[in-house]
């Protein structure tokens, strides 16, 4: 496993997501209505303040099946909007991502 960790470079392609995920949080700052935005290495998540709290609710379900439509595999947890992308995910394929999500969610 560690070998091939160095090999496929993962680290960098670690450093590349989480590159991608602030600067793209800032555009989903900027064009949709959301709250708490953090990332933490690949981790991305931010809170939609126009959203029923509830988890399985009929709008984050709604939004599971949008997302799903667009290629996309995200659960809404309640109001919160996570993504954990693989390492293997280019970087054209998560900044794709992003702009779906906005779009969705505009």
């Amino acid at each position: 496993s560690i070998e091939i960790f160095d090999k496929e470079k993962t680290l960098k392609k670690i450093k590349k997501i989480s590159l991608i995920h602030r600067q793209c949080l800032k555009d989903v700052s900027k064009k949709l209505n959301v709250s708490k935005i953090r990332s933490l290495g690949t981790i991305a998540a931010f809170d939609l303040t126009n959203i029923d709290k509830d988890y399985g609710s009929d709008e984050s379900n709604s939004l599971k099946k949008k997302f799903l439509d667009e290629g996309l595999l995200i659960r809404p947890l309640g109001k919160t909007i996570y993504l954990m992308p693989p390492y293997c995910i280019s970087e054209n394929c998560l900044y794709e991502s992003y702009k779906k999500i906005i779009k969705i969610l505009s």
